[in-house]
């Protein structure tokens, strides 16, 4: 008996066929790597909330002048706050405009010719491209800032104020698309006053001053060109980059007295899917555009590489992405998540995610139904909410109410002695640290090796022996090992270097 190593390279690449070999995994659910190591993601617990009666669309946290810290939910229609012992409902007295769905009116042209009767006004049609609403909220001090790109005003909830709702900040303009708060305490609107190619500030430190012809205040506005409706903006550092439907992407900065502010067009032709698809980064704002994820640095635009791409392009379901696609950060972990609908689910919002870790450079991927969420704080974990129940991350070993298929899994990529050659898969012999009771492996693989006598055969599962190896004795060619949690709630595990024992046969 002789194990060969099998070092597998941190993250997932997607390729074209099952036949291919790569020492990158496959394919893999709920999975990161720390120090080269595979291990499961974290669990989550699901918060003792009521079903918000309007999906969850931004969250926010912060903490107010006694110390409390706050956690806002924005949703469609309504806002929640919880400020340590449940939620309070803060919505406004004039409910937000709720926003506008996939169809739009029929006009000439649509259908086919001849279709009902002359004059006849034609039926809603699906708009395929649609500028859909961005959801908004951070905090001015101790007072929470939120905005929807569908109502278009800007509401403010001040904490110390008992019973408080949500009120329209004063003087602030109304028909506004999306808001950022800059470091040097403006607060930015972008569609300004329903003027789409306009992005207006307020006085420094003074949100209710919209005077822009006043020569005693800092407020102002620029009317950018080329003219097009933003569709969403983000903070990076000390600077705003906003996007805009022609494709172009620009950068405003801040520069003081007279002008206060200046803005320079960077780049253009990647904007992000959906106003959700944007977040501020240690290394810049990441966004994740149709053709891929780019990030903003150092007044450049690059492309990010991203291994599993073409996985996303195969499941995602395009239109809708628009409407709910959505990119998390988890800062503890230096990773991205990026939820998108996908084409095999019947049910609304997004079911799978794709996860980037931008300081170790690899991809991840998997299942999961999460609308919004943000990062830990100090004293926090991760939350994030799928639009009607709200869940803590990172938080354990258990997730939620998935089924078994659904726990955290992995695929190799194939593994023969030679390209097409049967042999016969002994043993695996896997690294494993913490609980070696906690997996189950199995083997995927065929005998023919292509067209429709190509069939994938799967092993029974099988658990690691105290002697420290996995037995198997199966022939066949093109070997796909299959790591498997096998249960909720287990102990910590990770999974290093392994060896294979694979003895070759004649025959190809």
């Amino acid at each position: 008996m002789q194990f060969s190593p099998l070092t597998l390279i941190p993250g997932v690449k997607t390729t074209p066929t099952k036949t291919s070999r790569s020492a990158n995994w496959q394919e893999v659910n709920l999975m990161r790597w720390v120090a080269g190591k595979m291990r499961p993601v974290g669990g989550w617990e699901k918060l003792a909330y009521d079903p918000f009666p309007s999906d969850c669309r931004a969250t926010h946290t912060w903490s107010d002048l006694a110390g409390r810290e706050i956690t806002a939910y924005l949703c469609e229609q309504h806002v929640f706050v919880d400020l340590g012992d449940g939620l309070v409902d803060i919505s406004p007295e004039v409910p937000l405009s709720p926003p506008v769905g996939t169809n739009s009116p029929g006009g000439y042209g649509d259908y086919t010719f001849n279709y009902d009767t002359y004059g006849t006004e034609r039926p809603e049609r699906e708009n395929t491209k649609p500028l859909t609403s961005g959801f908004y909220a951070d905090n001015w001090g101790q007072n929470l800032i939120i905005m929807t790109s569908a109502d278009g005003r800007m509401l403010e909830w001040d904490p110390s104020v008992l019973d408080g709702k949500l009120v329209p900040v004063e003087n602030a303009p109304t028909g506004n698309r999306a808001f950022v708060i800059t470091p040097q305490r403006h607060i930015l609107l972008f569609g300004a006053g329903g003027v789409n190619n306009r992005f207006a500030w307020c006085s420094q430190e003074d949100n209710t001053d919209w005077n822009y012809t006043s020569v005693t205040n800092t407020a102002g506005y620029y009317d950018f060109q080329p003219m097009a409706s933003v569709i969403t903006a983000c903070r990076s550092g000390s600077e705003v980059v906003f996007w805009t439907t022609s494709g172009s992407v620009f950068v405003i900065r801040y520069i003081g007295v007279p002008f206060v502010f200046a803005y320079d067009e960077i780049s253009t032709g990647s904007t992000p899917v959906s106003p959700a698809s944007v977040v501020n980064t240690p290394m810049g704002a990441v966004w994740f555009a149709a053709n891929g994820p780019w990030r903003y640095e150092a007044n450049s635009v690059v492309p990010i590489s991203c291994d599993v791409w073409p996985w996303v392009v195969d499941h995602a379901l395009a239109s809708a992405a628009r409407f709910t696609s959505a990119a998390i950060t988890l800062d503890t972990f230096s990773e991205i998540w990026w939820f998108f609908p996908s084409t095999d689910s019947d049910k609304p919002g997004n079911h799978r995610y794709i996860q980037w870790n931008y300081k170790e450079g690899w991809w991840s991927q998997g299942t999961l139904s999460r609308l919004c969420g943000s990062s830990s704080t100090y004293t926090r974990f991760p939350i994030m909410s799928d639009g009607k129940s709200v869940y803590r991350h990172e938080s354990g070993n258990y997730y939620g109410s998935f089924d078994e298929n659904n726990l955290p899994w992995a695929k190799t990529f194939n593994l023969n002695v030679n390209i097409g050659q049967l042999g016969t898969f002994n043993k695996l012999l896997p690294d494993i640290d913490g609980d070696i009771s906690a997996l189950v492996f199995q083997l995927e693989y065929n005998i023919p090796r292509a067209g429709a006598l190509l069939r994938d055969q799967l092993t029974p599962e099988a658990e690691m022996l105290p002697s420290g190896y996995v037995p198997f004795r199966h022939t066949g060619r093109d070997f796909r090992v299959i790591v498997k949690q096998k249960g909720y709630g287990v102990s910590p595990w990770a999974m290093g270097e392994t060896g294979v024992d694979i003895t070759p046969r004649g025959e190809k």
